[in-house]
């Protein structure tokens, strides 16, 4: 690897890391993202080359994050003899880092789709939380912040939205007051799905 990689050796390959005491902690990184004029492309480059020696069971959710298609034309180089030290150190897979290293990532294994959901007649608009308290969905301008992140996931054959800040759920619950009795909510998860129907306008 590059740039990225070396420290998934020490947490997945039995390697350690010791923190002497007063001792002052830091990453100094290699590469400079002011002295590359295609910082992009770089990173995606770096992201995809880890994903593909390190956590090979989920770069298809590095894909849809990066919003690469299966068949990108990114370059990574021959990792096949990064894959065979990984195999001949019998390091331990991603599962494995997320249960013992880091359980407070949330990890989703069968997201289908992830990003914001966009007004369709007027695109700067995405659907937002206003407040968690009052659990109502509003549109506000598109600013890529976690509460507009959602993320898709298939149960049986339909979407399950959530949003990234707050895991909740967008679905529909029973109200009186409403005009149809059930209002659009975004609360706890309860299981709803959306069936998401091509080329057809939901009112």
């Amino acid at each position: 690897t590059e740039v990225f990689g070396p420290s998934n050796i020490v947490w997945q390959c039995g390697g350690r890391m010791v923190v002497v005491p007063c001792s002052h902690v830091s990453h100094l990184s290699r590469w400079d993202a002011d002295e590359d004029p295609n910082t992009e492309f770089s990173l995606m480059n770096e992201v995809v080359r880890v994903a593909t020696i390190w956590l090979p069971n989920y770069l298809h959710v590095v894909r849809m994050a990066w919003d690469l298609p299966s068949n990108h034309e990114i370059e990574i180089g021959d990792v096949s003899s990064r894959v065979a030290m990984r195999d001949r150190m019998q390091c331990q897979n991603f599962a494995w880092f997320v249960k013992k290293i880091f359980p407070m990532l949330s990890m989703i294994t069968d997201i289908t789709s992830y990003g914001v959901l966009k007004n369709g007649e007027k695109e700067d608009l995405c659907l937002d939380q206003e407040d968690a308290s009052t659990k109502k969905p509003v549109m506000n301008m598109c600013n890529n912040l976690s509460t507009q992140v959602t993320h898709g996931v298939i149960s049986s054959f339909k979407l399950q939205y959530s949003y990234r800040a707050t895991e909740n759920c967008l679905q529909l619950t029973r109200d009186n007051n409403a005009i149809f009795k059930m209002s659009l909510i975004l609360g706890s998860c309860t299981g709803q799905t959306w069936e998401i129907v091509p080329n057809k306008v939901h009112e």
